[in-house]
């Protein structure tokens, strides 16, 4: 099971704050969670989750109700894409409100599969890894990232902030630097 734990600045009451979306993209209806919903079907959303936007707080949303299924957790940042787990969500709780660390997972596989790499600093030569030019898509768990397309920061680059993102044309399977912002 995959568990990710995301950092950001908490904005939003001490309690924790996620909204859920019945479209990718933060598109489609809309509902706010501030405490533990045992089972989404009585808010309508049950098997409709399709992004998910973490104000404050780390939350473990579950593909059954109760708490029950394949289980992830999210901590502040944006999804714009479940993947496998979108249309699934039929519960979710506030699982923590600390716990704040910069982390990035490269990953070999355009969907956040197939081999994978973390970096919990900046790493200037991924050729030592052996991931260097491998990766498709990446899940920042937390701080702010650069990746550039050459050894030492050169290329071309972009930022990333928390969340899940497919890598654009111009870095897919080219990345050979990362750096923690």
């Amino acid at each position: 099971m995959l568990s990710l734990v995301v950092a950001g600045t908490s904005l939003a009451q001490p309690g924790g704050e996620a909204v859920i979306y019945d479209k990718p993209d933060f598109r489609g209806r809309n509902h706010t969670l501030r405490g533990e919903t045992v089972n989404f079907e009585k808010i309508g959303f049950n098997d409709r989750t399709s992004s998910i936007r973490v104000v404050s707080g780390t939350w473990e949303f579950c593909t059954d109700a109760n708490f029950q299924g394949s289980c992830r957790k999210f901590g502040p940042g944006e999804y714009r894409d479940l993947g496998h787990q979108g249309d699934r969500i039929s519960s979710a709780r506030l699982v923590g409100r600390h716990g704040h660390r910069a982390r990035i997972e490269l990953y070999e596989g355009r969907d956040y599969n197939g081999r994978s790499i973390g970096f919990d600093q900046t790493n200037t030569n991924l050729e030592k890894t052996g991931f260097n030019d491998k990766a498709s898509s990446i899940v920042v768990e937390g701080g702010r990232w650069r990746l550039c397309s050459h050894a030492h920061g050169g290329g071309d680059c972009r930022e990333y902030g928390p969340g899940r993102h497919h890598l654009p044309h111009e870095l897919r399977s080219r990345v050979s630097s990362v750096y923690l912002q």
